[in-house]
């Protein structure tokens, strides 16, 4: 390549690669939207077959040329995309048949695909004997606490792509003058297939306090994880007073329909372009061009995590590239030659309108699927105090009066965190390059290389909050605290509910910190909540001294000190900065060949038609991976050290960058037609 070729391919590359530092977490970060390569970008399929057609020399005339492209691809190393959606979520990268599962339980009719899962995770619940490190914790999606499954995955994702190609030679106003118009009508389908297997339903029900004021029976939760994955709840409008879960509403695992498809079909990215050969001679061209694309396809709406897409995310993209030939041998007879082919194309991405929801910060990839907990004003007289004594008489000092309490809603928190973002992307390129050998009788075969690169989304909330009306310091993590604490038998109204603000900012997907530190499950005393204090009511004002402590119902309550449970003096909520505004870059090679013949001995309409192959191979989070940040680290004592923080009109915004791009083959046929 000549000097400005590699420029323009190093830039690229370079956008692309970004800041880089390393993830403190086991595995990788995770993407909460998968933005792959759009469909209506691929240089390969504008640069083969009529290669003789077009860019022609020592015209003084318009002249051009129509293609039609049909092609279908398919993604395989399908665990990298599991490896993008889930990062250290993931129990294992299944590889052999040997970890098939087919007695699946997907909710349709017939079992699972025989090919089994490209990935998988454990999901356990908090009172599973030996519960793995990287188990899902089953409690947050109303499953018992003995309730033990494993979800595998098959992602994939189809397109078939039927191309229209217009060009036409502007010769007859200014020599090398051209216009190109692609029209890229696609059809996709993507699904994460998921299959849950090997099911321990559980018959665990969940103590008085855990959810609400009473006990949940077996019969009132999720039958298997999947029901919560598709949006499904516990019920706990029995309890006294009535508990609302909200459903699911994002980054859903749900399917259409028993295909496990996400269907649609749209224009990929309608693009024009405008080009000038400086250089046109019969050994070769050279020319440079400006080119402009429509957002023709979908925006991403959220409510599923792997979801179908069809263009880039709706972006309008301007950009500029270049073209060049040169002709490296040819016979004697000028009928035969080999040829070199250059098409390297950049754009910029401008802002875009999408939905997401994203993780947080503190509590790690896949936070998104934790549960959390509505506070509201302590109207109950809820107080903390740091001691307590052993002879069942309250402290008569040292109360303090609770901010919030539980104010009897759940949610996941993907609910809270999806919103309505804006998305650009600084830079993308696509570079094809091919070598190519015509014949005189009118064959010609291709064989190339193709690069693409994209540099990391910047997501900006769209105000200075997470855009979709959600006070986020009336929220905290659940985690496995007890959200209810009783009055003791000996009171006047003995076992009475009070609600508790028992909040665990240290909580994960695996883990609540109760269990994390106790190895204990239903430990109703909340020993590792946040700001961990005895909690206290005061019963009637004004405040009485010393006021009643409140216990967990593991046993029938007494005064027995050893049963008093805590509340958080004071909760920890979420908040706007703790969000991890993610985004994804990516890299791809592809290599290609093609096979094309041309009618030369027709004159004024020459058609062509061929054939041709790809196999893209996508850069993609593998363990040890590294992750991109926008600026400087922030937050080094948490697993959101490789984020960067800086200051915008909102405040501080965190993001992380992950590497996601498809692997994918295609075939297609190219056919057309030329004229003067």
């Amino acid at each position: 390549m000549n000097k400005t070729q590699k420029t323009i391919f190093a830039l690229t590359m370079l956008a692309s690669v970004g800041h880089v530092a390393a993830d403190n977490s086991v595995g990788c970060n995770t993407t909460t939207y998968y933005s792959a390569r759009s469909q209506g970008v691929n240089a390969v399929r504008e640069m083969v077959g009529w290669q003789d057609l077009i860019n022609r020399c020592n015209e003084d005339k318009f002249y051009g040329s129509f293609a039609v492209v049909l092609e279908y691809g398919q993604t395989f190393r399908n665990s990298r995309i599991c490896e993008c959606l889930f990062g250290n979520g993931l129990s294992n990268a299944l590889t052999s048949t040997s970890n098939c599962n087919t007695s699946c339980n997907t909710g349709c009719k017939t079992e699972c695909e025989p090919e089994c899962g490209d990935c998988s995770i454990n999901i356990s619940g908090s009172c599973v004997t030996g519960r793995g490190a990287n188990d899902w914790l089953a409690d947050y999606f109303g499953l018992p606490t003995d309730f033990q499954s494993t979800v595998s995955f098959s992602p994939r994702v189809r397109n078939f792509v039927a191309d229209l190609e217009f060009y036409v030679g502007l010769d007859e106003w200014a020599e090398g003058l051209y216009f190109r118009l692609n029209v890229p009508i696609c059809h996709t389908k993507w699904s994460l297939r998921p299959c849950e297997s090997d099911i321990t339903p559980g018959v665990n029900p969940y103590l008085a306090g855990y959810f609400g004021p009473d006990v949940v029976g077996r019969d009132e939760l999720n039958v298997n994880a999947l029901a919560f994955f598709s949006g499904q709840v516990p019920d706990l409008t029995e309890q006294d007073p009535s508990v609302t879960f909200q459903p699911l509403r994002f980054s859903k695992w749900g399917v259409d329909d028993c295909s496990g498809d996400h269907k649609k079909t749209r224009v990929a990215d309608l693009s024009a372009v405008l080009g000038y050969n400086f250089v046109c001679t019969e050994n070769g061209y050279f020319g440079l061009n400006l080119r402009a694309s429509a957002p023709t396809g979908n925006r991403p709406e959220g409510e599923f995590l792997f979801e179908a897409i069809v263009g880039n995310g709706h972006h309008w993209t301007l950009g500029g590239g270049l073209n060049a030939h040169y002709v490296l041998w040819s016979s004697e007879e000028d009928d035969s030659n080999f040829s070199f082919y250059l098409d390297a194309n950049v754009s910029h991405m401008f802002n875009a309108k999408q939905c997401r929801s994203f993780d947080l910060c503190e509590a790690g990839s896949n936070s998104r699927y934790m549960l959390a907990q509505q506070l509201t004003a302590n109207v109950e007289g809820l107080e903390g105090n740091p001691a307590t004594t052993t002879d069942g008489v309250s402290p008569t000092s040292g109360y303090t009066p609770s901010d919030k309490q539980f104010n009897n809603v759940f949610a996941p928190v993907a609910n809270l965190t999806g919103s309505s973002v804006n998305v650009k992307v600084a830079v993308q390129g696509d570079v094809a390059l091919k070598f190519s050998y015509a014949s005189d009788c009118g064959f010609s075969w291709d064989l190339g290389y193709n690069f693409w690169g994209k540099s990391c989304e910047r997501v900006e909330p769209r105000k200075c909050n997470n855009s979709n009306g959600v006070d986020l310091s009336n929220w905290a993590l659940k985690g496995d605290a007890y959200v209810y604490g009783f009055e003791s038998s000996t009171s006047a109204t003995p076992n009475a509910p009070f609600a508790l603000a028992a909040t665990e900012s240290g909580a994960t997907i695996f883990t609540g910190t109760n269990l994390a530190n106790t190895g204990m499950c239903d430990d109703d005393t909340n020993p590792n909540i946040d700001n961990a204090q005895f909690a206290y009511i005061q019963v009637a004002p004004p405040a009485l001294t010393p006021a009643e402590p409140l216990f967990g119902l593991t046993g029938e309550p007494d005064t027995d000190t050893a049963d008093e449970t805590r509340t958080s003096i004071q909760p920890v909520t979420l908040a706007d900065a703790t969000i991890n505004y993610s985004g994804n870059r990516g890299i791809s090679n592809k290599i290609f060949t093609h096979l094309n013949y041309t009618w030369k001995d027709n004159e004024d309409w020459v058609p062509f038609i061929g054939i041709g192959a790809s196999a893209e191979f996508g850069q993609s989070c593998r363990k040890g991976c590294e992750s991109s940040c926008d600026t400087n680290a922030c937050n080094t004592s948490s697993s959101c050290s490789t984020n960067a923080c800086e200051t915008t009109p909102c405040g501080d915004v965190k993001r992380s960058c992950v590497s996601c791009a498809l692997s994918q083959w295609a075939v297609w046929v190219k056919g057309g037609i030329s004229f003067n």
